[in-house]
């Protein structure tokens, strides 16, 4: 764990969780290491996702090597997938690592739900370069998750201040993003957290 995770920063990840009776289910979530453990925490407003996170007792952890995948799930596609060596749930591809993970325990904290991972096993797959097309689509794909829990909550300020951080971001991959695949899906992503914001009854004149 000390090479994939080290301690003191999250991580960004595409991690399916699986539950007996629910299923498998992937999303984009953020984990920290805790001494020999990991860490991950469900927010509120991702209704399946919670509901999946409330009977896991399992999980496959993706450190996906480009961020398509990611912007690809918060869409609603489906993913290519790795066969799992110990787990049930399916592993998101591309990666440049696995983790295989049981779920140890899970506590609230506040509204959030808190899962505690136990480790089973590790794979390094193919490494990837790290690039700010990359890290800019991760932080538009953050900022997406907001425009959701607070479009929800009703509370357009901080749901636009959101939006506004992913059209910052956008602007670093239209940039630079010379393959385009990412700027589509990321533009896509745009144009479904203002229709979020729309039925929300937010204002959202200039933007888009």
């Amino acid at each position: 764990m000390d090479i994939l995770f080290p301690h003191d920063t999250v991580y960004e990840t595409l991690t399916s969780l699986w539950a007996p009776s629910l299923g498998a289910y992937t999303a984009p979530i953020g984990l920290r290491r805790r001494g020999r453990r990991l860490s991950i925490l469900i927010y509120p407003g991702t209704r399946r996702l919670r509901t999946v996170a409330e009977e896991a007792v399992e999980a496959c952890i993706s450190l996906i090597s480009t961020p398509e995948p990611l912007l690809a799930r918060l869409l609603g596609r489906q993913l290519h997938h790795y066969k799992p060596e110990i787990v049930h749930p399916p592993c998101p591809a591309p990666a440049t690592a696995l983790v295989e993970a049981t779920v140890s325990s899970r506590a609230r904290r506040g509204d959030m739900l808190e899962l505690t991972l136990e480790p089973l096993a590790a794979r390094t797959l193919a490494p990837a370069g790290y690039t700010r097309v990359h890290g800019a689509a991760v932080e538009l794909a953050v900022a997406y998750t907001r425009v959701l829990h607070w479009a929800a909550e009703r509370r357009c300020k901080e749901a636009v201040t959101n939006l506004e951080d992913m059209e910052r971001a956008y602007k670093i991959i239209e940039r630079l993003d010379w393959g385009g695949t990412v700027k589509k899906l990321s533009r896509a992503l745009i144009e479904q957290a203002l229709r979020v914001l729309a039925l929300a009854a937010c204002p959202t004149e200039a933007h888009g």
